[in-house]
């Protein structure tokens, strides 16, 4: 599904590498010491990883872009139409094949506004 397309990686993929696996921990409970921030940090890091060296499921893709590394919360969406708004520009000025959304609950209605335009 991935192959010779641009595809746009939204969301926290690897949030749980924060959490050392831990996936109520990543998205409802207390990360301990580490900070919401740290752990989208980290999870793009990993993301950022898997995009440059093309790693699976995106071996076959033409790219695999990220938006900008703190740009989208892990939750507690407050801001949902502007960065609803931010990643369409991203899929329209930058011509995206695919978006693939790894975002927890929020991600859905993402899915469903993307998929409506088409």
């Amino acid at each position: 599904v991935f192959a010779n397309k641009s595809i746009l990686l939204v969301g926290h993929p690897f949030a749980q590498l924060a959490t050392k696996g831990d996936a109520f921990e990543a998205l409802y409970g207390n990360v301990g010491r580490r900070s919401w921030s740290e752990s989208t940090s980290t999870s793009h890091s990993a993301a950022l990883e898997v995009a440059v060296g093309l790693g699976a499921p995106f071996g076959q893709a033409r790219q695999v872009l990220l938006l900008r590394d703190g740009s989208l919360p892990l939750l507690n969406v407050r801001r949902w139409f502007a960065l609803r708004d931010m990643v369409l520009s991203v899929i329209d000025v930058v011509h995206i094949d695919l978006v693939a959304v790894a975002w927890g609950p929020q991600g859905k209605a993402l899915v469903a506004d993307v998929a409506c335009r088409g």
